[in-house]
């Protein structure tokens, strides 16, 4: 258990804003009072950093701070920041641990910036608290960029709202903007704005440094001569930071602590959302199958005139279920409505929609969510690469063991992309490769080369954007609807007119029962949906409604012949009663200042579907489903 000494920062920021240098100045700033006591000091190095001194002459000298690690690269050009690490210092009254995090705008690309928010979010399991979340910026932004926008949001929308109080925000190089935050504090108001994050940004809020203090000691300690009126003018700079540092972790002691439990439980509350989100729509029309199928028999039923072997064979009616198998790996599939199927099941044609367009059939990509289009990182799948053994040889119209010089090699050791150990990894002679190729095939090859991946698939020729990772398949497949035992106790009855009262009466009960687990699944999607949006910083997209929305598209999709128009009308009520019913509860909660559906009473909720009678079985396998996607 941490003493009440301990300070838990989170520290936030786009590349390039100087996250490494503010946090070895702040351990400095901490330690010494003047820029004089530091020089004679020791100099606290807690994160490796490097940058270029340029001097009146024009000479450029390479300042190192510390050592790189696999945690800091100190490459020109690269993020240098490569994951999240804890830093801890002490001062007179605390002890100081700051989280350090990979920069926002990641140099390699936004797919980077996703995997990095996935880390940030595991690493903070590892805290029971947080006593502020600091977000670093610089002050002379006049707008923000479209990165830090979105991943700036995309991280509220994993943060509890409890947590908006914790929220500082410090801007560095603020020497030129006079110590204050410039251009970009109106900007960052609105934003905030926008997305109702209910922060007053006055001057409790936000804290100005510059960080050329430390660099210019840095640069002393590299042995870097600078004339004494250099030296007083970056003394005074020290002066002020260190002002402003002890000013900013005074607002931190006063701020009480967010427990993490908090974020981590919204987490999880997200994932049981999105693992519910497609089969919850599945089951309402596997229920509304089911009541056609059980209206259909109670009218054969009730026409039944005395054959009892007759009825009893009707008694044998098929009604539907979910079927699911697990996959041993992540497999990319095309959803492209050409490369989907709609396939029809048992004699009353029921349709179910099948992906058989399989892509890539073992993709490594970790942490893309299942059955989801439009993910960015699925771009960086085998499917869409050219420098693979099986979209060379289409391109080259040979196999790969006919290429000159061609021998098989190792997998390289890496986690980044899409790579699988074993997977017929080979080299060849490219040059040789070339020659043999006229020269508009040369130049496509080399252009290929030099791109490495493309947006549509080499196999079906469609965007990555309209791809997604399945880890199941699930079907909709046939099934006696009423069990052997109840046929059983029906049949029992002592004439056909009892059995026909007794196989009436179980029936309306079944279709009772689907109406009230219909209903209940149809509360708990609004209960789940209204949960994150008054529990999160940032209200989330209706994945509920989005899917109902697909599943519309594809009924609309189908030949006339095999289009359900009754079942797009169905859909199109369910959605509509939906969102009725989550209007409802979204103006009660207002009017009731604030009251929200509780953690405890999403997973009661989720406790409670996971039992019910008729279609319980298939919700607990959609959430074994999604946990065994993670472990993979």
């Amino acid at each position: 258990m941490a003493s009440p000494e301990d300070l838990y920062v989170l520290i936030l920021g786009e590349t390039g804003v100087g996250k490494s240098t503010w946090i070895n100045g702040i351990a400095n700033y901490m330690q010494y009072e003047t820029l004089e006591d530091a020089l004679n000091g020791e100099f606290k190095v807690l994160i490796p950093s490097s940058f270029v001194h340029v001097d009146d002459d024009g000479n450029e000298k390479k300042i190192v701070i510390g050592k790189g690690s696999k945690d800091e690269v100190l490459e020109d050009g690269q993020s240098a920041t490569q994951g999240p690490k804890e830093y801890v210092f002490k001062t007179a009254s605390s002890t100081v641990h700051l989280i350090d995090t990979p920069g926002i705008g990641d140099v390699r690309g936004t797919r980077q910036d996703k995997e990095n928010f996935d880390n940030i979010l595991a690493f903070l399991t590892n805290y029971e608290k947080i006593n502020a979340v600091c977000v670093l910026m610089k002050p002379n932004n006049a707008r923000l960029t479209v990165s830090f926008r979105f991943c700036v949001l995309e991280l509220l929308s994993h943060l509890h709202k409890s947590l908006e109080q914790n929220l500082l925000f410090c801007f560095t190089n603020s020497r030129s903007t006079f110590y204050k935050p410039g251009d970009t504090l109106p900007v960052l108001k609105k934003l905030l704005a926008q997305h109702n994050i209910g922060l007053t940004l006055d001057n409790t809020r936000y804290f100005c440094f510059d960080n050329e203090a430390f660099r210019f000691l840095a640069c002393l300690k590299n042995g870097v001569q600078f004339e004494d009126e250099d030296k007083e003018m970056f003394a005074q700079s020290w002066g002020k930071s260190l002002k402003i540092t002890d000013k900013l972790f005074q607002r931190v002691k006063e701020l009480p602590p967010h427990e993490t439990k908090s974020t981590l439980s919204l987490n999880e509350a997200r994932s049981i959302i999105l693992a519910l989100t497609k089969p919850m729509a599945e089951i309402l029309q596997v229920i509304d199958n089911n009541k056609r199928s059980v209206e259909s028999v109670k009218k054969e039923i009730d026409l039944a005139r005395g054959d009892i072997s007759e009825f009893e064979k009707s008694l044998k009616f098929k009604g539907f279920d979910i079927e699911r198998q697990i996959l041993d790996h992540p497999v990319t599939v095309c959803a492209h409505k050409d490369c989907k199927e709609f396939v029809k099941v048992g004699q009353t044609q029921v349709t179910n929609t099948v992906y058989p367009v399989i892509c890539h059939e073992h993709c490594t990509i970790h942490g893309l969510p299942t059955e989801t289009t439009n993910d960015d990182r699925l771009a960086t799948c085998l499917a869409f690469e050219f420098n693979t053994g099986a979209t060379l040889a289409k391109f080259i119209g040979k196999p790969v063991s006919q290429f000159p010089g061609y021998k098989t090699v190792s997998a390289p050791d890496t986690d980044v992309g899409d790579v699988t150990p074993g997977s017929g990894w080979f080299s060849c002679d490219d040059a040789a490769l070339k020659k043999s190729l006229t020269p508009a095939k040369r130049e496509q090859y080399e252009k290929y080369k030099e791109e490495k991946f493309q947006e549509d698939c080499w196999g079906c020729g469609h965007s990555f954007k309209q791809h997604m990772h399945i880890t199941y398949t699930t079907k909709v497949v046939e099934k006696e609807f009423l069990s052997p035992e109840v046929q059983k106790e029906i049949r029992g009855k002592q004439d056909l007119k009892a059995m026909k009262d007794a196989a009436f009466n179980r029936l309306t009960l079944a279709i009772r029962e689907l109406e009230e687990e219909k209903e209940y699944i149809m509360t708990c999607a609004t209960n789940f949906g209204s949960f994150l949006k008054h529990n999160s910083m940032v209200p989330y997209n209706d994945a509920f409604k989005d899917y109902i929305d697909m599943l519309i598209q594809d009924e609309k999709n189908k030949d006339e012949s095999a289009r359900n128009d009754k079942q797009i009308q169905k859909l199109e009520d369910d959605k509509r009663n939906y969102q009725q019913r989550k209007e409802v509860l979204d103006r009660s909660m207002n009017e009731s200042k604030g009251a929200s559906v509780g953690i405890d009473a999403v997973f009661e909720m989720r406790d409670k579907m996971v039992n019910l009678k008729h279609n319980g079985k298939t919700v607990k396998n959609a959430l074994d489903g999604i946990l065994y996607a993670r472990k993979q």
